[in-house]
């Protein structure tokens, strides 16, 4: 194929890395120009072809067409030589625009100028209109728009300002693209596609995605005013920022900004902050950025406490750990100006190297990896004591107690004087001086004592030891025992020593001693004691140097016997009391009961009377007293004798009996009783007594309705026995009190009530009158009278039982009566008012009446009347309407029930919207109305001028007057009837106008 004139040429086909030798030779030719053909045409003649046609050019044999494709210029052109002036081109892509040029060929076979023609395969119409909706929460955007006739497919496609383009298909008028950028602005346009050719689209829309969450994010914390300044790069489609701090417990603090960074001021101390930042557009909220943390300074420490903890040389400082901090620094500062340092990260620290009895002040300060706080001073401090100097200890001949001295020592306050024995007992005494008194020292015994000083926090160092011993011990374990059959006493005690001389003193109250003495032995006796007499005992220990004395014991000569015993029975309480005299005082006496069966009992006491209880009724003791010293019993005093109580009857039986009688009362004759009392007491606290000397006896007047407890005694020449266990008597229910009613009108029935009775197991009501006896039966104090006849009154009384006793009637009552439904009730209706006259038959009982007009229309209301007569005049009734007329009666508060109702009618309503309209061609009037409620016909009178006058009487709403004199004036009245009544008249006049 030749190429066209031009000064460039593509060499191809050439090797890499060589070189060549280019050279340009100019060709001369001949050739002779033809004339390009005419009147070219293109007609399609299917989806994919065409034919194109031409006209002749005169002696050209041969012609060139050429098929270019406007749309892709890559593609080389189609070119296709015929010899006739048709050519049929095929496979044309659909809905493209090609150029197709046709050429003469010379006869150097060399084309000449082309004439060209466009043509366009078939296409489709674009989209007109579309929108977008974009959801900020799923990052998608629907994109809708109106349909294309042809197009069975939409393609939608969004395109953000890179040029990166995002897109979604659909056969319908909607699609969503999804995996949006955000901040980005997009452009959206949609093609549509039928099955072989797209649309161009030549309308779009732009919109905003949702802003990106801010990234880069900073936050930058000053350590000395807690503020935090927070700040990210700024992002696309932004309206402001929403910053957000959250600290530890969840407490969230936000910030609002069109800015790129936020201060934050209100920081608490020792808080651990996470900073998040979302932007905010017109629509949507970004995500959340990453979190940045900032940890503020720590918190002050508080509760700063200092110790020495009694360790040498150290100090103990102790802090509640202050929020936020990672570790603290410890300064301690003495007396003498130096300073110690200490470091920690829990909440406490130890300071070495601090001299004994040294005070100071102590500072901490709280870290953490950016941050520390101010120094905060705490509690003043100080170590431990020196060691004081232990100057003396001595026991000064005490048997339980030494002094110990010593020197003073710098930083101690106090002293302690610790004693220690050569089992490891300790011992101790305390002083804020230079000495002091160290008690409860064991007798006879070798010690040591050191001393240690005290600050109240911290002790000392131990001083060192000086060795002591106490007097001597006192004997112990003194017993003195007497021997009742020789009347001597021996004392026994424990030595201590091999050595030394012990004697034994014994001494009565009056000061007189007796004494025995051993060097060999640890007992002596002392014989001849005194009776009756009371001894202290002491054994005294001497070795020469000091003496002891032994712990007093006590010890009672042999006591002397009772005198003049006395016995006597306590009724009431059935103990018997013993009396005596003695002349010498005894520790305690025991006295002996016996009634010759069984054992005996037996009552000790200290003093010279006893009281024993316990005692078998009707039985006879003797009784018997011994004084008794220690071991020692006297002989026995004198026997006296005693008779017990009578013992209470049994079996008690109690009988009810019913009316006013008395009740009897027996029982079994009990030992030793001549006689008797029964007493009946109720729970109420109504008493009542009867003594006889048979076994039975009568309760007179006892009251009703209560519940008697019987018991009964013995009575002997001295004493009135215990009453036996109670015995219940229910005596007959009482007349029931308190009758009264409640009548219940509308069911015509009448509850009763009344007093309840224990006793009683049910009540009978009784309610009479001359016609009829209604009763009814309870076990509660309340009873129901069912179907009373109305217009009647009754008398209602009340009876109650316990199933054996019925009670006598109680007070009658008089019970109202309900009003029967008033009788003969007739209506009387006035047309003329709207009133309605209602009367009936008279009661017996003197009545209040109520009458009632319902309207059977239920949006009306009701019309009533009230009367102590025996008719009432019903008014504003509504014209037109039918009421159910009804009548009642009420007695004081009680109201019967309505009679049986009537139903009556109201006069007609007026009829309304009266019109007259002319016809001009009859000369007639015609008057038309609105029914009326409650009419049946309607009458409607014309009149005029010179006495006319005409009627109408209809069934319908309307009436025709005719013969009428023109431009004069009628009048036309129009009235509704019923079968009785007839309504008020409309009037309408008018002017007749035809010619």
């Amino acid at each position: 194929m030749p190429y066209p004139p031009s000064t460039q040429r593509l060499i191809q086909g050439l090797r890499p890395g060589h070189t060549y030798l280019v050279t340009v030779k100019r060709l001369y030719f001949v050739s002779k120009v033809v004339q390009p053909p005419t009147g070219v045409t293109l007609v399609s003649t299917g989806k994919s072809t065409a034919r194109v046609t031409w006209d002749s050019v005169y002696k050209v044999l041969l012609y060139q067409v050429t098929v270019s494709d406007n749309e892709n210029p890559s593609n080389a052109p189609v070119i296709m030589n015929t010899s006739s002036t048709t050519m049929d081109i095929s496979n044309l892509e659909p809905c493209s625009t090609y150029t197709v040029g046709v050429s003469s060929v010379n006869v150097f076979l060399v084309p000449g100028e082309a004439s060209n023609v466009t043509h366009t395969t078939s296409t489709i119409n674009p989209v007109t209109s579309l929108t977008v909706v974009y959801s900020c929460s799923s990052g998608m955007v629907t994109v809708t728009w109106d349909l294309v006739f042809g197009a069975n497919l939409y393609r939608a496609t969004a395109v953000d300002g890179t040029g990166a383009s995002l897109n979604c298909t659909s056969a319908s008028d909607s699609c969503q693209v999804t995996m949006l950028k955000c901040g980005e602005q997009y452009r959206v346009h949609v093609t549509a596609i039928s099955d072989d050719c797209e649309s161009i689209a030549n309308t779009s829309t732009v919109f905003e995605t949702v802003p990106c969450a801010p990234a880069h994010t900073l936050t930058n914390h000053d350590c000395s005013s807690n503020v935090i300044l927070f700040s990210w790069e700024p992002t696309n489609n932004t309206f402001y920022y929403v910053a957000t701090a959250e600290d530890n417990h969840g407490q969230m603090t936000e910030c609002r900004t069109q800015d790129s960074a936020c201060f934050f001021t209100n920081t608490g101390c020792g808080q651990f902050y996470t900073y998040t930042v979302y932007a905010v557009s017109s629509e949507c909220n970004s995500e959340v950025s990453q979190p940045e943390f900032v940890r503020t300074s720590p918190c002050l420490p508080a509760n700063v406490q200092t110790a020495a903890e009694c360790h040498s040389e150290t100090l103990i400082t102790t802090w509640d750990s202050a929020a936020g901090a990672l570790s603290y620094t410890i300064e301690a500062q003495g007396n003498t100006g130096e300073t110690y340092n200490c470091t920690s990260s829990s909440n406490s620290c130890a300071v070495t190297g601090v001299p004994c009895g040294e005070h100071l002040s102590v500072w901490i300060v709280a870290s953490n990896d950016n941050c520390s706080t101010d120094r905060v001073l705490g509690e003043v401090a100080q170590t431990v004591p020196c060691t004081p100097t232990i100057v003396s200890a001595s026991a000064n001949c005490s048997q339980d107690s030494a002094t110990i001295t010593w020197t003073t020592s710098i930083g101690a306050i106090f002293y302690t004087a610790v004693v220690q024995d050569m089992d490891g007992n300790l011992h101790g005494c305390s002083s804020a001086a230079t000495e002091c008194l160290v008690g409860d020292l064991t007798c006879g015994r070798n010690y040591t004592a050191h001393i240690i000083g005290s600050n109240f926090k911290c002790n000392s160092s131990d001083s060192d030891e000086i060795a002591f011993r106490t007097a001597p011990c006192p004997p112990d374990n003194v017993e003195a025992f007497r021997d009742c059959d020789a009347n001597h006493a021996l004392i026994v005690w424990q030595n201590h020593r091999s050595t030394g001389n012990y004697t034994a003193t014994i001494e009565d109250p009056s000061g007189a001693q007796l004494t025995c003495n051993s060097e060999t032995v640890n007992n002596c006796k002392i014989p001849d004691l005194p009776c009756g007499k009371t001894y202290n005992v002491t054994v005294t220990n001497n070795d020469g140097t000091c003496h002891s004395i032994s712990t007093s014991v006590s010890m009672d000569s042999v006591p002397c016997g009772p005198e003049d015993v006395e016995a006597v029975m306590n009724c009431p309480t059935g103990e018997l009391t013993m009396t005596w005299s003695n002349s010498v005082p005894a520790d305690n006496y025991t006295a002996t009961i016996s009634r010759g069966l069984g054992q005996p009992l037996y009552c000790n006491s200290t003093e010279t009377q006893c009281t024993r209880g316990g005692l078998a009724c009707g039985s006879t003791y003797s009784v018997t007293i011994a004084a008794v010293t220690g071991t020692c019993y006297s002989l026995p005093s004198t026997e006296a004798i005693v008779q017990t109580m009578p013992c209470p009857p049994t079996p008690v039986i109690a009988v009810e009996t019913c009316g006013p009688g008395p009740v009897p009362v027996s029982w079994v004759a009990s030992d030793s009783a001549n006689s008797y009392t029964a007493i009946a007491v109720s729970s109420a606290g109504y008493t009542s007594a009867c003594t006889t000397n048979e076994t039975s006896c009568n309760f007179y007047n006892l009251m009703c309705g209560q519940v008697y407890n019987i018991t009964v005694a013995g009575v002997d020449n001295n004493c009135t026995g215990l009453y036996g266990d109670a015995v219940p008597l229910y005596t007959e229910p009482c007349i029931p009190t308190n009758v009264s009613s409640q009548l219940d009108c509308a069911a015509s029935i009448s509850h009763v009530f009344w007093n309840s009775d224990p006793n009683a197991a049910s009540y009978t009501v009784t309610a009479t009158n001359t016609e009829q006896m209604r009763t009814c039966v309870s076990t509660t104090p309340n009873c129901t009278l069912t179907n009373l006849l109305c217009d009647q009154t009754y008398d209602i009384s009340v009876t109650a039982t316990d199933g054996i006793c019925v009670s006598s009637e109680s007070a009658s009552i008089w019970q109202a009566p309900v009003p029967c439904a008033p009788g003969d009730v007739n209506t009387t209706f006035s047309c003329n008012t709207n009133d309605l006259m209602v009367s009936w038959r008279n009661s017996s009982w003197p009545l209040n009446y109520s009458i009632a007009a319902t309207p059977l229309s239920g949006n009306l209301t009701s019309a009533t009347c009230y009367t102590d007569s025996t008719d009432c005049s019903l008014s504003g009734l509504h014209c037109g309407q039918a009421y159910n007329v009804s009548v009642r009666g009420c007695f004081g508060d009680c109201p019967g029930p309505y009679s049986v109702p009537q139903t009556i009618m109201t006069a007609p309503c007026a009829p309304q919207n009266l019109e007259a309209m002319t016809d001009c061609s009859t000369h007639s009037i015609w008057a038309s109305w609105n029914a009326s409620s409650g009419a049946t016909s309607y009458t409607a009178t014309m009149t005029g001028p010179n006495g006319f006058f005409e009627t109408c009487s209809t069934s319908n709403l309307m009436c025709s007057f005719s013969n009428l004199q023109c431009a004069t004036q009628y009048s036309v009245n129009v009235t509704a009837h019923d079968d009785y009544c007839t309504s008020p008249s409309a009037r309408i006049t008018m002017t007749t106008v035809w010619f």
